[in-house]
Order: structure tokens, then C-alpha cells, then sequence
């Protein structure tokens, strides 16, 4: 009796102190979660309590300097040399994810479940790590070990993998999580972007337009000079750049600064008009400076086209019409175009301006042939109206050699005033001449001023 006596109290000893230790390990599991969550913040560390299970993503320490990271595959020949198919120097690197479990005796006498995953480690690699994480826990053990974790996995993981001056990764370890080396590559520099966006929306700057202090989340910074403006001062800005018409991509406004702002920056801040708008001007630079690009002379279409320089002709591509690339009329083959006479007063000033190039140029393009008619054209026309009257029914062109200025056109029929051009009615075309509220009452002969015009008579 009295040994069962001495057993139950020996065991309800050990069951009090174990009650105590997990207690104990509970209190100091509590702590640690804490410190971390305080130090790393909810961004990088993630707990769950129901289930003492957490992950953290801290970022990898580069101390300021770049790190090449690439893709290679093996030599045919197998003789541990290495092709590099591509290649980034990044700031920023993704971190190495820490997932852990706390089992209920931690830390007084087992040490957490663990994994690590990364983007840019093989399994190999993992493999290394986690048995050097597992030697830290028998270094420390009976005490918290997620910090000195996450510490090494921070600071010196590079220097542990002979990794300090470049990441080199070989094509077969990259095709499991994604198709082709670009694209790892791309996840790797997008990161490295996104990183650099947060720090630099966190980060404090002066515009340099208003010279306020904002934090970058209210500002634009212009890529390639890094000069930073808020957006209220870039919003203006690029609403009166995009009004004024600007010729060319908009460029950073610091003086001699010619960095262009990037379409997604200027989409963010302006209106979808605006932005239209601005495409749109892009687009006409880019046909201004295309020789074999115009768009369809057709109204409704105006679709970019290009232009067989041989034939100096186009087809659109969207409504078929086959035009003259000169005249822009429809495509008359050898024939000279036939350009308005508006349009060949245009072409002669230009020609008779020019210099000697130029003019051989336009030769080539207009042949001397249809240029000198042009010049006689517009000679004749200038002539024709100098002498004579158009005809205000059919426009023929009239000139009076004799006579009253009650003019009859042989054409059409029509009566009309040679001083004003009015036309006149048929059964009675002298009232124009004889009604006083007409401006040519009394004037249906000219009234010559010259007496030596005149003979009398002896």
C-alpha cells in the first residue's frame, strides 16, 4: 500500500512539472512570435496561433550593391563549362521563404518543422540549407532559434552558397517552375521593380516644380535621371504639354533634361481623351517619319498605308481604294496627276523657292513636263480673269471687246451685268441699268475720261 502511494505521487510529480515545462515552452514560443512580429511586421511575418504554424519572407541584405543572376545550361562535350543564355544585375533579390511549426516541447527540448522554398535555389541547394538550419538548432538547442534562422537566411546565405558575386542557375532547374529562361528572368526583375516601387513610395521627396515635401506615393519619378515631381504639379504639366500639341514623347521639365515620361505614367494622371489624344499625335510622328507610310485619302477610313515607292501608289488595307501617292487621287499609271490649280499655285511657289536639289527632286517626283504646264496654267487663269467675266449660270469665262455692259452668253443664254455680274431678267435686262437703287444705274455704256478718245468733227 504504501508503495502504491509512493508511485501515484511520483507521478503526479512528473505529470505537474511537464505541465509546468510546456507551459513554460508555450510562454517562451508567445515571446518569440511577438518580438519577430514587432521587428519584421505583418507584411513578412505571418502567424497562425490555432495551429502554432507561421511563414516569413524576409528580404536577402545585397549591402547596397548589385548581384548578376543568370540562367546557363552545360557544353555539349559535358566539360564543366558553362554557356550563359541570359543574365540580370538586380538590387533586389526574392527572399527565401522560412514555413515553420512549433511542436508543443519546443524549444526546452525539440526544435521546430521547417521548410524553405526559393525561386532562384535548387533542390540540391535547399537540401544544404536546411541541414546547416538544423546544425544551428543543436548549437542552441533548449533555446528560441526562429531569430538566429532568419538571421542566417538574411544575412548569410550568399556567402554559405559561394553566391556573393553572381547567381548562376542551370536551364534544367529553371524549366520546372517556368517555360523558358525569360520568363525567370523577368519574374526575377519584376520583383527587383515592385521592391524599389516600395521603398520609393515610403521613401520622402521635394518636388522639384512646387518644392513641397511629399511622400513618392504622391509623386512621379522619371526614369533614367530619377528627377521627382509630385503629381498634382505632373498632371498639369502633362495636360498642357498633350493641348500644345507636342511633337515627340513628353519629356522630364528640368532644364536640358530630355528623359521621357513613360505612357503607363502619363495614362495614370490624365484624362482618357487626353491620353487619346496624345497616342494619337504618337502615332502621326511615327507616319511623318515613315517615307513608304501615308494614310488612305478616303474621309471615312484614313487607315495608315504603305506606298510602292516604284509605282508611287498605295492600296489600303482596309476600304481597297488604290490611290496615286502624289496627287492622292485615284491611281492614274503613267498619266501626269491632275492637281487643282489651287494645288499647283502650292507646288510652283514651292518649286520656284527652292534650291537647286530641291528642285531636281520635285522634277523627279512631278516631271518638268506637268510643272511647266502648271506654270502656264496658272498664267492663263490669272490672265482669263483679268480680261474677262465668269458667267454667273454657267461660269464660262466672257470677254467684251465693244459695246454696252448688258452681256449675252452664247452658252446658256443668259443675260447678265458686265460691272457687278448680277444676272439679269430676261424679258427686261436694261432695268439694271436704269434703276436708281442698282449700283450700275447709269452705267450701261463705260464713261471714258479721256476727251483725245473723242473726234469732232470740222
Amino acid at each position: 500500500m504504501l508503495i502504491f502511494l509512493y508511485l501515484h505521487q511520483s507521478h503526479c510529480v512528473c505529470k505537474n512539472l511537464l505541465k509546468a515545462k510546456m507551459e513554460v515552452d508555450l510562454c517562451e514560443q508567445t515571446d518569440e512570435v511577438m518580438v519577430l512580429s514587432e521587428i519584421f511586421g505583418n507584411k513578412l511575418f505571418e502567424f497562425d496561433e490555432k495551429h502554432s504554424k507561421g511563414q516569413i519572407s524576409n528580404t536577402i541584405e545585397l549591402n547596397g550593391s548589385t548581384i548578376k543572376i543568370g540562367v546557363s545550361k552545360r557544353s555539349i562535350n559535358d566539360n564543366h563549362e558553362r554557356e550563359i543564355l541570359l543574365s540580370k544585375d538586380l538590387d533586389h533579390i526574392p527572399p527565401i521563404s522560412l514555413v515553420f511549426e512549433f511542436p508543443a516541447n519546443y524549444p526546452s527540448v525539440s526544435m521546430p518543422k521547417f521548410s524553405l522554398s526559393c525561386l532562384w535555389l535548387n533542390s540540391k541547394q535547399i537540401l544544404l540549407l536546411e541541414e546547416h538550419l538544423e546544425s544551428l538548432w543543436n548549437e542552441n538547442k533548449g533555446s528560441v532559434i526562429l531569430f538566429n534562422w532568419i538571421t542566417f537566411l538574411q544575412n548569410e546565405v550568399l556567402e554559405f552558397l559561394d553566391f556573393e558575386k553572381e547567381i548562376i542557375i542551370e536551364e534544367k532547374d529553371v524549366s520546372s517552375l517556368f517555360n523558358t529562361p525569360l520568363k525567370f528572368i523577368q519574374e526575377l526583375e519584376s520583383y527587383d521593380v515592385s521592391w524599389k516601387e516600395g521603398i520609393f513610395h515610403e521613401s520622402l521627396f521635394t518636388c522639384n516644380i512646387c518644392f513641397q515635401d511629399k511622400f513618392g506615393k504622391e509623386c512621379v519619378q522619371f526614369k533614367g535621371c530619377d528627377h521627382v515631381y509630385c503629381k498634382i504639379c505632373m498632371r498639369s504639366y502633362f495636360e498642357t504639354k498633350i493641348q500644345e500639341g507636342s511633337e515627340s514623347g513628353i519629356v522630364c521639365p528640368t532644364h536640358e533634361c530630355s528623359v521621357e515620361a513613360l505612357p503607363t505614367q502619363i495614362k495614370e494622371l490624365v484624362s482618357e481623351k487626353l491620353y487619346s489624344d496624345y497616342e494619337n499625335g504618337l502615332i502621326e510622328m511615327s507616319l511623318r517619319g515613315m517615307s513608304d507610310v501615308i494614310r488612305c485619302p478616303m474621309r471615312h477610313c484614313r487607315v495608315p498605308t504603305i506606298i510602292d515607292i516604284k509605282s508611287n501608289s498605295g492600296e489600303c488595307p482596309s476600304c481597297r481604294f488604290v490611290f496615286c501617292s502624289n496627287c492622292l487621287c485615284t491611281f492614274h499609271g503613267l498619266n501626269p496627276c491632275k492637281v487643282p490649280l489651287a494645288k499647283q499655285r502650292e507646288l510652283m511657289d514651292k518649286y520656284n523657292n527652292a534650291d537647286d536639289e530641291e528642285r531636281k527632286k520635285m522634277e523627279k517626283i512631278y516631271s518638268q513636263k506637268f510643272l511647266l504646264e502648271s506654270q502656264n496654267a496658272i498664267l492663263c487663269h490669272d490672265l482669263i480673269k483679268d480680261i474677262s467675266m465668269n458667267c454667273p449660270n454657267c461660269f464660262s469665262a466672257i470677254q467684251k471687246s465693244e459695246g454696252c455692259n448688258k452681256m449675252f452668253c452664247t452658252k446658256c443664254s443668259t443675260n447678265f451685268c458686265y460691272i457687278c455680274g448680277t444676272k439679269l431678267f430676261a424679258s427686261n435686262p436694261y432695268a439694271h441699268f436704269s434703276d436708281v437703287r442698282s449700283p450700275c444705274a447709269n452705267l450701261l455704256f463705260d464713261f471714258i475720261n479721256n476727251e483725245a478718245d473723242f473726234e469732232v468733227p470740222l
